[in-house]
């Protein structure tokens, strides 16, 4: 059984290191030479420069929306003591220093953890900074470094009327030893725990920002890719005489998988690849449907799975319970569906690779360049531009790889785009989930036993093999990186766990005695990946909804039942009280409407959520109105913690009434918007938002107010038309 306590960084890093250890001989899997502690607290370091007229804040996360460079930047400008705007924000290159501060093993941006791995480093990179320029003008001015004050990028020494911006004494800061850095009090604070405008804001709305998208470098090509529709399908003839002589047609490249039309503009290209006849081998895969894959669960569900947790003895205290019941939760397939398709652009030369793309994983693209080219690493630059929407999906470097292979082939720049169709049938999917669930009450109704099964995909089984290169040392070459991508793949396959499946379902706060959780590991072959709160998007769902199942069965109310069996537990009861309160649970709803509430835990924070619904005569479903809080530690910028609130929110509400990736002869359906629709501006419900005060650790926000959302409306919905709702996308005819 998996300790219940590993964090997804040591589980990550401890399998590849457990690879690395058997193939090669060595346990490491970070160079600790680049978390040099003289080198990061140095001036200049890899995160802040201060030259003589302007200073850099070096961006090492990826900023796709969620307002970390506002967030990370107010606490770097805070503890330098200089003002927001002073600072010049800049995204950081591929480097192996930048997973000095990450908890996910790679340079990578995700698992809510930009603010949570930053806060503490980012405050001692700049106090310490501070107090190195202090100490290069005191020495200059010959004067107390104890009685300088810095004040907006200014050093003043009062009994002397002295003064002098950062840069006049930057130069003789870096000849200076490193200090214990001084950290300012909270009380004096300017920007954090205050509200405070995004940095980007302005370029954003006017249209400056500069995406992916938009990049554009000299004898650029744009490239399309014609992929095989089913998954896992090769080419097997193509007839490319029609489109080769379509206008501004340079290139087309059959690579085996797929063809590529390389032209001088994307629209060409698109157009070329209109007139390719392509026959394609669909292989093991084509007789793949979405009933199949069910019905395959269905039987899997059967027999006992892996054990995930195990409390108590549910096998014999089952039959101690007073009433019973027994559940099948469902959730689907889910795309990404970023405002952005995929696209990258990449420049390769005999000696060096230039790669733009909006990216979440700068470190893997370097690994995956490497093992293309075959270029040492300081040949090759990764510039990571804005992203419009991550959710998970640029975890993977796919993209990227197309790009460098390309221009690698035909020796000039090119640029793949992805159509929205190609984004939506080609994507790493959220996993499809089957669970089935039993629980019983005892005599005064509270919970004696819990049993849920988990049937589904594992993320990190087909991940780790991709990424494993960008968290072992960067002196192994990308032969080795290949060969431990393989050896993980097969050791998750023969372990058949993964803790992304069942996070959330084998960690449930409530107080119960007998609990037992298993999973099967099903692979039906489509690709799965990351997707915004990972397990806990749908596992939250299932748990959530049958602990109301379990109030209904008791006779009780599902706010006051969650009370009970939270008592122990004071962060999910703090957030369950007030919204509870803010909701105004205790007095009946409006005429016609009705209550569901829910609280989840997921990446350090805690989070719940109550939804003011009603159903139409003809079974239409509208929220009317959303109330969440969140518990997520000492709060960096308000604002930006509530707007990842709404937006997560307004991302699980798509899922939780639209959201569904079917399957059919191995091939994705959905194409596009009009059938993987979204919540739309007249569809969206009132959101409140409300923050915790703690002073509990920081953690993540990007991710927690998404879970709730889910079951909070299906409890809402079984309050309107007492029917248990246990499929997502929640309708009336999955009944």
């Amino acid at each position: 059984m998996l300790d219940q306590n590993i964090s997804r960084r040591n589980f990550l890093q401890g399998t590849a290191a457990t690879a690395a250890s058997l193939i090669v001989g060595i346990d490491l899997v970070t160079d600790k030479a680049f978390a040099s502690e003289t080198l990061v607290m140095s001036l200049p370091n890899p995160w802040l420069r201060i030259d003589s007229d302007s200073i850099t804040f070096v961006l090492d996360k990826t900023e796709m929306g969620q307002g970390i460079n506002t967030a990370l930047a107010m606490i770097v400008a805070e503890e330098l003591d200089v003002d927001l705007e002073q600072l010049t924000i800049e995204n950081a290159i591929a480097d192996r220093i930048y997973t000095t501060h990450n908890d996910l093993g790679a340079q990578m941006t995700g698992g809510s953890s930009s603010v949570r791995n930053s806060w503490q480093p980012l405050k001692k990179i700049a106090a310490t900074a501070r107090q190195m320029l202090i100490q290069a003008a005191a020495k200059e001015w010959n004067v107390d470094p104890a009685e300088c004050r810095t004040a907006s990028g200014m050093i003043y020494h009062d009994k002397t009327a002295k003064k002098g911006p950062y840069g006049t004494f930057a130069g003789a800061a870096r000849k200076l030893p490193v200090p214990a850095p001084q950290f300012k009090d909270p009380a004096t604070y300017r920007y954090v725990a205050k509200a405070t405008k995004r940095v980007d804001g302005h370029a954003k709305v006017t249209g400056q920002t500069k995406y992916g998208i938009d990049t554009v470098i000299p004898g650029m090509l744009s490239a399309t890719i014609v992929r095989c529709p089913v998954f896992g399908g090769n080419v097997k003839s193509l007839h490319d005489k029609q489109a080769k002589a379509s206008p501004g047609v340079k290139h087309i490249i059959n690579t085996g998988t797929s063809v590529a039309v390389l032209a001088d503009t994307y629209w060409q290209a698109r157009q070329a690849a209109k007139l390719l006849t392509i026959t394609w081998y669909d292989g093991e895969l084509a007789g793949l449907s979405s009933d199949k894959i069910r019905q395959e669960f269905i039987e899997l569900a059967k027999k006992d799975g892996k054990v995930t947790r195990e409390d108590g003895d549910v096998k014999n205290k089952d039959k101690l319970a007073v009433k019973t019941i027994d559940a099948v939760y469902e959730t689907p397939y889910l795309a990404h569906a970023t405002m952005e398709p995929q696209n990258c652009v990449a420049r390769v030369t005999s000696d060096s690779c230039e790669v733009w793309a909006p990216t979440q994983t700068p470190g893997v693209c370097m690994e995956v360049v490497r093992g293309i080219t075959g270029l040492a690493a300081s040949k090759i630059k990764i510039h990571t531009t804005a992203i419009g929407g991550g959710f998970g999906r640029r975890l993977v470097a796919d993209y990227v790889a197309e790009a460098v292979t390309l221009a690698k082939e035909v020796n000039v720049p090119v640029r793949v785009l992805w159509s929205r169709e190609e984004d939506m049938r080609h994507d790493f999917y959220r996993p499809i989930s089957y669970n089935v669930m039993s629980g019983g009450i005892d005599q005064t109704g509270n919970p004696l036993f819990w049993k849920h099964r988990v049937i589904g995909p594992a993320i990190l089984a087909q991940f780790l093999p991709h990424a494993i290169g960008a968290m072992i040392p960067p002196w192994m070459p990308p032969s080795v990186s290949k060969l431990l991508g393989k050896f993980t793949g097969f050791t998750f396959h023969g372990l058949k766990v993964d803790d992304t499946s069942t996070e959330g379902a084998k960690d449930i706060p409530y107080k119960v005695p007998n609990i037992l959780v298993d999973y099967h590991y099903a692979d039906p072959g489509v690709p799965v990946g990351f997707w915004r709160s990972v397990g806990h998007s749908h596992q939250a769902f299932m748990v959530e909804s049958f602990i109301d199942e379990l109030a209904n069965l008791a006779g009780k109310d599902p706010y006051i039942y969650r009370r009970e069996l939270l008592a122990d537990q004071p962060r999910n009861l703090g957030v369950l009280d007030r919204v509870a309160k803010e909701i105004n649970w205790s007095s009946p709803a409006p005429k016609g409407i009705f209550r569901g509430i829910a609280q989840h835990a997921c990446f350090g924070s805690f989070c719940a959520e109550a939804v003011e619904a009603s159903v139409s005569e003809s079974g239409d479903i509208k929220v009317h109105r959303v109330v969440a809080a969140i518990d997520c530690g000492p709060v960096v910028n308000p604002d930006g913690v509530r707007a990842q609130l709404e937006s997560a929110i307004i991302f699980g509400l798509s899922a939780a009434l639209k959201g569904e990736i079917t399957i059919e002869n191995g091939q994705v359906k959905q194409s596009n918007f009009h059938d993987y629709a979204v919540l739309r501006i007249n569809e969206t419900p009132k959101i409140e938002t409300h923050i915790i005060e703690s002073t509990e650790p920081v953690t993540g926000v990007g991710e927690p107010g998404l879970p709730p959302v889910a079951p909070a409306l299906a409890n809402a919905l079984f309050a309107a038309t007492g029917k248990r709702l246990r499929k997502l996308p929640l309708s009336l005819n999955n009944l």
